[in-house]
């Protein structure tokens, strides 16, 4: 009974992760296994309102838990859509294509998607990283400006990769990832910009 009553005051008190342990070590004790699911029910619903890439993380896995309790089937979802969003306001588009996918017709999910690809193609453009963008824009063809990108992007990429300058006597190489190129020349390393002109490229 002492036990049970600390879980509980635990609980009421907002320590969900203790009170969550101490309703699992009771067991079958009175209704400790309806606690138990209580417990990271509200745990899941406080760490929503936190707004927090982490929080949203183990919110996703207390709702996985519980499917059948109270309406977190339908809070699991609500969660996935918000840390979808979270998401890709922090430049993670790719893991909020994921979620969003997962999410079905949830909402405005269809319409987020071609979003969240977008984004996920300028994302990887930006960083140089041209055949992933080039996949993720591919699925977006026909929204905003990707058909500008992917033109773009089939011009540069022919070139990207490690290539080496056989004319020059001493060692040297020539790295191009996205627009930069790294030059380097017995181990010491110069980066320039570049320009493609037809089948050749000008530093």
């Amino acid at each position: 009974m002492v036990k049970y009553n600390g879980a509980k005051a635990n609980l009421e008190a907002g320590n969900f992760e203790a009170a969550i342990t101490s309703f699992e070590k009771l067991q079958n004790y009175s209704d400790s296994p309806d606690m138990v699911l209580e417990g990271k029910y509200l745990y899941a619903q406080h760490l929503v309102s936190e707004d927090k890439i982490p929080s949203f993380e183990k919110a996703v896995t207390l709702y996985s838990e519980i499917p059948g309790y109270k309406d977190a089937g339908e809070l699991e979802k609500e969660c996935k859509y918000l840390f979808a969003k979270k998401l890709l306001n922090n430049h993670d588009s790719e893991r909020a294509v994921e979620l969003c996918e997962s999410l079905g017709d949830y909402k405005d999910c269809p319409e987020l998607l071609i979003e969240y690809k977008y984004q996920a193609g300028l994302q990887n453009f930006t960083e140089g990283n041209f055949a992933q963008a080039k996949d993720w824009l591919a699925q977006v063809s026909d929204y905003q400006d990707s058909a500008s990108y992917l033109s773009e992007i089939e011009e540069w990429l022919p070139f990207q990769g490690t290539w080496k300058l056989k004319e020059n006597p001493v060692p040297t190489f020539l790295v191009l990832h996205g627009r930069t190129v790294s030059k380097i020349i017995e181990d010491e390393l110069f980066e320039y910009s570049y320009t493609v002109d037809g089948s050749t490229i000008q530093l």
